[in-house]
Parts: structure tokens; C-alpha cells; sequence
């Protein structure tokens, strides 16, 4: 079969120049792993040396599960995770699948939209099809994590809820292209006389997504776009769930007029509703006013995805549909684990510290927050024994000096338990997400069981009522037991391995750590108890007297 790779190959560079910074490559493959087309950061050369000798390891174990252990050899699409890279797959039609290559610490979930999108459009491009290479500009939530990091396992992507219903309404100035749009997506035809919408016409077109089992059903409402027809919109805009705001690229004002339409659809549809921009009549091009940065920019401004449009010749009104359809169903995303495939081929992730990297690197280049769970997907296999080998991270962040104890079965192994100076006890409890009241509990029960002088809590999030709890406790205990509150995170910085960082939310005050060192030091100098006991006794006149100047 022919296939057209100069078409691929200027859809692979678009959806490159859209997925971004995480991408290390895409690959457009056939069933045995046969290298059909790439791109990637450093040229295609490299993608031989790099990858397929990686990827190609992975072709009996992933390919051949894919395309065998499922009815009709249909996989749709899913994710492999190695230490060093992220694949998420796709199937292209019959014959090829799309494999996305990301960073080893980026998220799935942002990119899923795109991936499944280009595969659609690989599929239409193989069959011959006129398709456009243009990835629009989805706007997707890159905070939200479903999709885990589960190295060396097979992931099924699916959608939990199969049957979505959807009201979607079309705004814009009157003869921009809705109903040309609206009768282009359900009928596939369009019509040269213009005839003006009066009031709303109602259609109905569902999106089907072959792969992953679901579908979209929506009920449009195309709104009359003349002035007169504005009062009565309002009514027309309640339950809606999504919408498309449509301009003229060759009508300026239709263009200009777009913030009036999204603030009136904001005011009166449901808070939660899904958007995109869309630059009609993109056929008008020797007419054309508005260009295409400048409907990015405007959509970028707005918060919503962009996407350019002809009516007229079909060009992106399916995909325009889809990526509203796929923006609505992220949140019904799940990954079922199928297999668990074990390679020769991973590497640890390297981390590393921040005094490591060069302070003109550090300044120089834009880091940005990892979830620890990619980093350590399980506390006690992965956290604790990092905190073990590198406690003195810990140390410098606290003005510690802290020992571990030695593990023994007693000891639980979601805390680490350690010795500090003056030879008191220390749980470190650790937790990933927020605080909550399970773990501050926690921290009393152990406070009792282990007879601990020194508690330190570290997590992702220090809720403000928890900061609130362990200042509390420090301010109402005495010198013998000491509490911590401290946050980590993990940063990324671009040429570096990923970086964690602790940030300490709560300590005891100078004046508890001056008691605990007067109390259990017992190699303090004559001097140095005497400095201490002035400035103790001195910081208690002042509390006394004049609070506000208290614990200089």
C-alpha cells in the first residue's frame, strides 16, 4: 500500500510543535515495529540509534500483545512506561500505530487528547483521505494525573462512562460559517446561500472513538448571531456543557466581537463548560484579515483551544467536534493495568541536588514541578530508602543532625526512624498529597508508643489548619518534644536530573531548641550554658512584658 509520508511527516512536525518540551519523539510504526515516519528533538538519524533499538526490544512483548490478546486485534490505545522514557500508543487504523515518546517525568494525561487526535488523522491520511496536518491547540487541565507511572507495565487507556450526552451550542456574529459548520458535521455538505438563523435551530451528531469503546453524543444549538436575537439567548444557554465560538477570518469585527460573545455565554451557561475558538472560512485565504497567531493568541487569552475551520471544503470540522468531544470525556479517563512486561533495558532515574547544577544554569533555564509519584511511586519501597541515603538533605534544611536508626521489624516501614544529636528519638513520618487527620493523629500515637523527642512530618501540601495543629503543639509543649512541618516537592530544570527540595513550613521556636540543647547537652561549656541561660531568661521578660518583641 502506498503511504503518502511526505503528508505524515508535516502532520508529526505539527504535533511535535503542539505536545512541546516533554516530547522526545513521535514514531508512526507498522504491527512489527517497522519504522514508517518520525520526528524528534535531534533529527531523524537519531531517532535509528536512539530508539528503535529500545522500542524494537519492546515489539514482540508490546506490539504483538496489542494486536493479538484483544478481539479483532483491536488495542485503541494505552501507555508503556520505562526508567527512561513514556509511550503512549495509539492505533492508526488497521496497520499502524502512533507512538509518542515523552520525557520519563512528564504526565500522560495532557497529551492523550492530541495523541488519539493525530491517530485518527494517520489512519484518514493512509486511506487516501484529504486531511489537514494541522494539530489545533488543545487546552488541557497539565496538573491532572489519572494515567500513573507504572514502569514496565502494559496500560490500557478506556473511558468509564461509554454513552456521554452533551448540549452544545455555536456562537458568533450573523454569517461567519455556524450553520454551514453545524450542516457540514451532520449532513457533510454545505450550502452557498446564505440564509440568517432565526432564533436557534437544533441538531443532533454523536463523535464515536473507536479504540476506547465510547462515544459522544450532542445536541447543537446553532444561535442566531444578529443583535436583535440577544435578549432571548440567555435561555437557550442554560445546561449547556460545551460551545464553539466562531468567527470570520475574513470579517475583522466578527473577530473583534468574539470577547462579547464568550462573556455573554460565561455569564449564563453552567460554569464548568468546555470551549474552543474556531477561525472559519480559512478557503477565503486571498481575503483573509485575521491571521492565525492572532486567533492563537486570542484563545490563549481567553483559556480556550484553537482551532481554524472551512465549512466550505470540510477542512477540520470533524476535528473541531473531537476536540471538544475529547476535552469533555478526559475526565472519564482510566488506565487498566493488562500486562506486566519485565526488561533488561531500564535505567534508574538519576536524582540529583541542587548545589549540583551550576547557579548560571539554575538561573538561566525555567524548572518546573514534578508529582513525587512519578519520582517515588511507593513510599516504602522508594521514599523512605531515598530519605535513608540522603538524610542529610533533611539535616541541612532542619539544622539537624540526625542518624538513622538501624531498620528492625518493630519498626514501621512507612516512617523512618532515626537518632539526633543529643541521642533522642526522631520519627520522620512521610506522606504523599495533603496532610489530613489520619496522619496527624498518627503523629500522637507514635509520640507515645516510641517515646519520640523529635517529630517531623513531611508531605506535598501542608494544609493551613494542619500548619496551624503543629504550631500549636509546639507553642503548648515544652523543650522535650519537638515538631516539624515540612513540604517537599521535586523540581525539574531543564539538561538536569530532577531535583527535590524540602521546604520547611513549621519548626519549634529558637527558644524550645535552646531549652532542648541547655537540657541534653552535656558537653556544653560553662559559657555557653550561661549565654543560653540569659538569652532563655531574657526572651521569658520580654514574652511576659512586651510579646510583640518576644523570641528575638
Amino acid at each position: 500500500m502506498f503511504v503518502d509520508k511526505k503528508r505524515l511527516g508535516a502532520l508529526l512536525k505539527w504535533y511535535k510543535y503542539e505536545v512541546g518540551d516533554d516530547l522526545i519523539a513521535v514514531l508512526i510504526v507498522d504491527r512489527d515495529g517497522l519504522l514508517i515516519e518520525a520526528v524528534s528533538k535531534e533529527g531523524k538519524e537519531n531517532i535509528e540509534k536512539r530508539f528503535i533499538g529500545a522500542f524494537g526490544a519492546l515489539v514482540d512483548l508490546v506490539l504483538k500483545k496489542i494486536t493479538h490478546d484483544f478481539d479483532l486485534g483491536t488495542f485503541g490505545a494505552g501507555t508503556f512506561d520505562t526508567d527512561k522514557y513514556r509511550f503512549i500508543f495509539c492505533e492508526a487504523g488497521d496497520e499502524y500505530v502512533l507512538v509518542t515518546v515523552l520525557d520519563a517525568l512528564a504526565m500522560i494525561d495532557p497529551y492523550f487528547a492530541y495523541s488519539y487526535l493525530a491517530a485518527e488523522k494517520i489512519a484518514r491520511i493512509v486511506e487516501g483521505e484529504p486531511v489537514s496536518p494541522v494539530i489545533p491547540k488543545i487546552i488541557v487541565d497539565r496538573t491532572l494525573q489519572i494515567i500513573e507511572r507504572k514502569v514496565s507495565t502494559l496500560q490500557k487507556i478506556t473511558i468509564h462512562s461509554k454513552e456521554n450526552v452533551y448540549k452544545l451550542i455555536l456562537g458568533g456574529d450573523g454569517a461567519v460559517g455556524k450553520t454551514s459548520i453545524v450542516k457540514r458535521f451532520t449532513e457533510g455538505l454545505f450550502a452557498d446561500n446564505y440564509k440568517a438563523t432565526i432564533g436557534t435551530s437544533i441538531s443532533k451528531k454523536e463523535c464515536k472513538f473507536d479504540g476506547l469503546d465510547s462515544l459522544v453524543r450532542f445536541v447543537i444549538w446553532d444561535l442566531a448571531g444578529q443583535a436583535q436575537f440577544k435578549r432571548i439567548r440567555p435561555s437557550y444557554l442554560a445546561e449547556s456543557g460545551a460551545g464553539i465560538l466562531v468567527f470570520d477570518v475574513s470579517n475583522r469585527e466578527s473577530f473583534e466581537n468574539i470577547k462579547n460573545w464568550y462573556n455573554e455565554i460565561t455569564k449564563s451557561a453552567p460554569p464548568d463548560i468546555f470551549l474552543i475558538l474556531a477561525g472559519n472560512k480559512t478557503d477565503l485565504e486571498n481575503t483573509r484579515v485575521v491571521s492565525h497567531t492572532e486567533g492563537e493568541a486570542l484563545a490563549k487569552e481567553l483559556g480556550i483551544s484553537y482551532i481554524e475551520t472551512s465549512a466550505k471544503n470540510g477542512e477540520n470540522i470533524n476535528e473541531a467536534f473531537k476536540v471538544l468531544a475529547l476535552q469533555l470525556i478526559q475526565r472519564f479517563i482510566e488506565a487498566e493495568e493488562v500486562y506486566q512486561i519485565v526488561t533488561k533495558t531500564s535505567e534508574k532515574i538519576l536524582i540529583t541536588r541542587q548545589n549540583s547544577i551550576p547557579e548560571q544554569d539554575f538561573d538561566k533555564y525555567k524548572y518546573v514541578k514534578v508529582p513525587i509519584k512519578q519520582i517515588w511511586d511507593n513510599l516504602e519501597r522508594e521514599l523512605i530508602p531515598w530519605l535513608r541515603e540522603n538524610i542529610e538533605i533533611l539535616n541541612d534544611a532542619l539544622n539537624l543532625n540526625l542518624k538513622p536508626e538501624e531498620e528492625t521489624d518493630d519498626n514501621s516501614k512507612l516512617d523512618l526512624f532515626a537518632f539526633d544529636e543529643f541521642g533522642n528519638k526522631t520519627i520522620i513520618i512521610n506522606q504523599f498529597q495533603q496532610t489530613d487527620y489520619y496522619h496527624l493523629g498518627m503523629i500522637l500515637s507514635k509520640i507515645a508508643k516510641h517515646n519520640a523527642k523529635n517529630i517531623i512530618w513531611i508531605c506535598e501540601e501542608a494544609l493551613p489548619e494542619y500548619k496551624d495543629a503543629i504550631e500549636w503543639l509546639n507553642k503548648y509543649t515544652n523543650e522535650d518534644i519537638l515538631f516539624y512541618l515540612v513540604e517537599i516537592e521535586v523540581l525539574k530544570v531543564e539538561n538536569y536530573p530532577p531535583i527535590p527540595k524540602l521546604n520547611v513550613v513549621v519548626e519549634p521556636s529558637q527558644i524550645l531548641v535552646a531549652k532542648r540543647t541547655l537540657k541534653y547537652d552535656k558537653k556544653i561549656s560553662k559559657i555557653d550554658k550561661i549565654r543560653i541561660t540569659f538569652w532563655i531568661e531574657l526572651n521569658e521578660k520580654l514574652n511576659q512584658n512586651v510579646p510583640d518583641h518576644s523570641n528575638l
